[in-house]
């Protein structure tokens, strides 16, 4: 005789779970949760897991189908600033963001963050292009500082654009004089493949931008490079010294680049839009996944996190100097750094899940926001 199931039990269990693997994300990171680990916290045992949801991937998609759509709303609410959420509520938002960000590597979860992505654009481009911008630099802002807070929790300091955002009318006029013919010619990180050692850290960047970190093994790099195992152990004792050497030396020639493409001396208004649709671009679409799985892959390795805080805080310096026009120290030298490093991964997470970013002229929010901010 089959055992009679209880409905009520079965969504009590399901719901548990899923809280469950929300608190798993939220302490551990998306790519280092276990079955195990979700079912000690929600107190229930493997075989029911796995009788649920087959998978963590399973898992992921099931978080998403049910807690999505209130958080895409969430997250635009700047009655709502991450500082003011609860516990419960920043583990999901931490979660949500993570599961966002990985989204382009899993089908199962990709399969419906598209669908719930396009579905929230569609109501978003009813309204004006400048109120198109301010959600998705919001957005995109929230989304750069949880993936970052972590790491360096200074990156907070970013939020301070959510008050200028607020004051950006939703019907103002961008004018300028320079028409948007193209972009700036931006390129994956120029990296000079005739020697072994380079040869591997490109190899290593182009496995963690569409794998993740965890995917980056030595074999899978080696063979990647058409090279034996035995030779990257004369270079790197360990695969964490090829990750870290691969962002190191990624980040470097971006950012060299960056700066040698500026026609002047000095970050401009509409130079900060043209650099953001610049980074859209498919010439950038290794690097800037690449940044993302950096930032998700630290949550498990101390050592890559705090290599990775000091490199976004070299950066950033270099980016002040950039902003001297502004004789604005108390932004210049911290905050607006932290948001050009926000909007960068935010946006681009946006993109690969399918909402066209690159499609608004984000020289106008640029140009609207900086007059809000010198007068």
């Amino acid at each position: 005789m089959a055992r009679k199931v209880d409905p009520e039990q079965q969504k009590a269990a399901l719901v548990g779970l899923l809280e469950a693997g929300i608190k798993a994300i939220a302490s551990e990171g998306v790519d280092n949760i276990s079955v195990q680990s979700v079912s000690s916290i929600a107190k229930t045992s493997r075989p029911t897991f796995y009788a649920y949801f087959g998978d963590i991937n399973g898992l992921l998609a099931e978080i998403w189908l049910a807690k999505s759509s209130q958080w895409l709303k969430d997250l635009i609410d700047l009655e709502r600033p991450l500082t003011s959420l609860t516990k419960d509520e920043a583990n999901l938002h931490r979660a949500m963001t993570e599961i966002l960000a990985a989204s382009h590597r899993i089908d199962e979860v990709e399969e419906l963050v598209r669908p719930s992505m396009q579905l929230w654009w569609t109501e978003l481009a009813k309204t004006s292009e400048m109120n198109q911008l301010k959600c998705i630099w919001i957005m995109g802002e929230r989304l750069g500082v949880s993936l970052t807070d972590l790491i360096d929790p200074k990156v907070r300091e970013a939020q301070f654009i959510e008050q200028v955002i607020s004051m950006v009318p939703n019907d103002f006029v961008f004018e300028t004089k320079q028409k948007l013919e193209k972009l700036p010619k931006v390129s994956e990180p120029a990296i000079d493949e005739l020697d072994l050692e380079f040869k591997l850290l490109k190899s290593a960047i182009e496995i963690i931008s569409t794998g993740g970190v965890k995917s980056a093994s030595m074999a899978r790099v080696a063979r990647k490079t058409q090279v034996s195992t035995g030779a990257v152990y004369p270079r790197y004792a360990k695969v964490d010294d090829l990750i870290e050497g691969s962002f190191e030396v990624a980040v470097a020639k971006v950012v060299e680049q960056n700066f040698s493409l500026l026609q002047s001396g000095n970050f401009g208004p509409e130079d900060f839009g043209l650099f953001v649709m610049a980074g859209l671009t498919e010439s950038r679409k290794i690097w800037r996944n690449f940044r993302i799985e950096i930032h998700l892959g630290a949550r498990g390795r101390p050592n890559l996190a705090a290599r990775l805080a000091q490199n976004i805080r070299d950066t950033n310096a270099t980016v002040a100097t950039r902003l001297t026009d502004y004789n604005q120290p108390e932004l210049t030298q911290g905050p607006i750094p932290y948001l050009v490093h926000c909007i960068g991964i935010g946006l681009a997470i946006l993109q690969n899940a399918g909402v066209p970013v690159i499609k608004l002229d984000h020289r106008a929010i640029s140009v609207a926001m900086v007059k809000i901010i010198s007068i």
